[in-house]
């Protein structure tokens, strides 16, 4: 290979958004870029009930909770061009980092994003107990303060997000300073002026200034560094949901299935086990005599050899 061509190719990959580098065939780099109060993450590795300190840098995978007390707050960055702010009293799951098809849960809560515009044939999604979000790159504003309450979706200034309801059909198509209501089980709401989340635009401001300091803050990392950093903090000493300071009651209590999500093509059906009064059913004997299942009481007495009793 020409010394040329060898530039060329360096130059080339320079070139290349920080997101598209870090993404190729791997997961995206998601870490804490800011913690503000009590905030607590439960790793996917740890055990039913057991909390971390959350500390700035710390690396996140597929599985993790992030889980904020009251008046707290954190920051949550994805490959270097994306931020999602979580509010006080918020329980946020991270299901996959897949770059192809990421999707975060909002469990409780409140969160505001900026995300960076997608590459062609990628998606993300945000889940709460009511409303999917999918989106493309956009500002958002999402709330859920209750499995029994509704959703509320907002976009702010740009960027488009398709809205629908769990257990329900419909869509919504939200574009700049527009809001829905989503209850679960009925059809999403209407698009309409932003309202309800409107005062959430403060936060916004503070997360576009974030966003605009990430090419000087962000480093990438390695698979690798990023595993050793996982060891690091994984090795402190965990709490029990109990000893967690600046968390209600309300949170305490909430459980989540925190397992990674996977594709149906790639899920393997088994059949399941027929007992035995399962085996003993099935077509009439006449059925069976005619499908060759068994043989004539006659046929098989012919078979039998001269003296032998069955």
């Amino acid at each position: 290979m020409s010394g040329l061509f060898r530039t060329f190719l360096a130059c080339a990959a320079l070139s290349l958004p920080a997101h598209a580098q870090e993404e190729s065939g791997d997961e995206l780099d998601a870490r804490l870029t800011r913690v503000e109060g009590a905030v607590y993450v439960h790793t996917s590795t740890g055990s039913e009930e057991e909390f971390l300190p959350a500390e700035e840098d710390m690396s996140l995978e597929a599985g993790d909770l992030v889980r904020t007390g009251s008046g707290a707050s954190a920051e949550v960055t994805l490959g270097g061009d994306s931020i999602i702010e979580l509010g006080p009293d918020t329980d946020f799951i991270v299901d996959s980092l897949a770059p192809e098809e990421s999707g975060f849960r909002l469990g409780i809560g409140s969160l505001v994003a900026k995300i960076q515009a997608l590459l062609e044939g990628r998606r993300m999604d945000f889940h709460t107990h009511a409303a999917v979000c999918s989106v493309r790159g956009t500002e958002l504003a999402l709330t859920q303060e209750g499995d029994d309450q509704p959703a509320h979706v907002g976009v702010f200034d740009e960027g488009r997000v398709s809205v629908r309801s769990r257990g329900a059909d419909g869509e919504t198509l939200l574009g700049p300073g527009q809001e829905a209501e989503v209850r679960r089980g009925l059809p999403p709401g209407k698009a309409r002026r932003l309202k309800a989340l409107l005062g959430r635009k403060g936060r916004l401001a503070f997360v576009r200034q974030r966003h605009s300091s990430l090419p000087s803050r962000w480093k990438p990392r390695s698979p690798q560094e990023r595993r050793a950093l996982r060891m690091k903090f994984g090795g402190r000493k965990p709490l029990r949901p109990e000893q967690l300071k600046g968390i209600g009651e309300k949170l305490r209590q909430r459980r989540y299935d925190r397992s990674k999500p996977r594709r149906p093509s790639l899920q393997r059906k088994n059949p399941p086990r027929r007992g035995p009064e399962q085996r003993l059913k099935g077509p009439p004997p006449k059925e069976r005599l005619k499908q060759g299942g068994q043989k004539r009481p006659q046929e098989r007495q012919r078979r039998q050899k001269p003296g032998k009793r069955r």
